[in-house]
């Protein structure tokens, strides 16, 4: 490992990737070394463009995590997570690329097979209990189900339908498709209820932003200016401030989130307050 590392620092790409794979192959544990050094690996792989080899390390990350049995770690089954999100988003752009023309049965039947495996890789991400991984998974399942209703709606139509049979083709075709798009809507909302449990990344906003397309009335709707919030964040603001002298800085590694001014605590009471308060009691 000492050897690749500075292989690695000398800018030999071709070097630090040979002494990775000796490593993998002659030490299976630690477990958790092993998969993080294939990960290493994987990367080296990618950017030189073997997209094959790339899969191919991307696929062990997740088989050993997933026989490692007592010596899983949180780093193990995280690497995985991500590993198995990109072999089933591999799965969804198969999926996606399958259009419903002639011959429209063969195609219809490849697309369901597609988007039976597809569900069933995104469903299993869930078992990860990664929160990334989680809200991506959900993203991909709600967009499976929008995209299979747009592809029914899109389907080449039989050009041998008369007026009536057309418009009969037509109704057959939006009931099929409906479910799909109510299911689609569904999904998205079930992920923002990560926001609740303190969650909120790419795959929400994402949820979001299509909710807000297909329901702009319920989700892009303009904040509405309110002048008691506006007074509560120049109060919060005023308390911050105040704060600011008298309480140390947050650690460095500490969450992004948003941290109220009751979090913060409120600055001491200075000797002139508290003696005035004497006098008054």
């Amino acid at each position: 490992l000492t050897a690749a590392e500075l292989y690695e620092e000398a800018g030999d790409s071709a070097l630090t990737l040979n002494v990775y794979q000796r490593y993998v192959a002659y030490f299976k544990e630690p477990v958790e070394l092993n998969i993080e050094t294939r990960n290493k690996i994987s990367l080296l792989l990618k950017a030189r463009n073997d997209i094959e080899g790339y899969l191919q390390q991307l696929g062990k990350i997740v088989a050993i995590d997933a026989a490692a049995g007592d010596k899983r770690t949180p780093r193990t089954r995280y690497l995985a997570s991500l590993a198995a999100l990109v072999l089933a988003e591999r799965t969804y752009d198969r999926f996606v690329a399958i259009r419903l023309v002639d011959p429209l049965e063969a195609n219809l039947r490849n697309k369901q097979d597609l988007m039976k495996e597809a569900t069933q890789q995104f469903n299993q991400l869930l078992d990860y209990e990664v929160a990334e991984v989680t809200a991506a998974s959900t993203f991909y399942l709600a967009e499976i189900y929008a995209h299979f209703s747009r592809a029914l709606m899109e389907s080449e139509r039989p050009g041998n339908l008369n007026p009536l049979e057309l418009e009969q083709y037509e109704l057959a075709i939006e009931e099929q498709a409906y479910p799909f798009e109510e299911k689609s809507i569904s999904v998205h909302e079930s992920n923002l209820e990560l926001i609740s449990l303190g969650v909120f990344n790419v795959w929400i906003e994402k949820s979001l932003q299509k909710l807000a397309d297909v329901m702009p009335a319920r989700y892009d709707r303009p904040e509405a200016e309110s002048p008691v919030m506006m007074s509560l964040e120049s109060y919060t603001y005023e308390i911050e401030s105040q704060a600011t002298d008298d309480w140390p800085a947050k650690e460095e590694n500490q969450s992004a989130d948003l941290i109220t001014a009751a979090d913060q605590g409120m600055p001491e009471e200075s000797g002139e307050d508290a003696t005035n308060q004497e006098n008054k009691d």
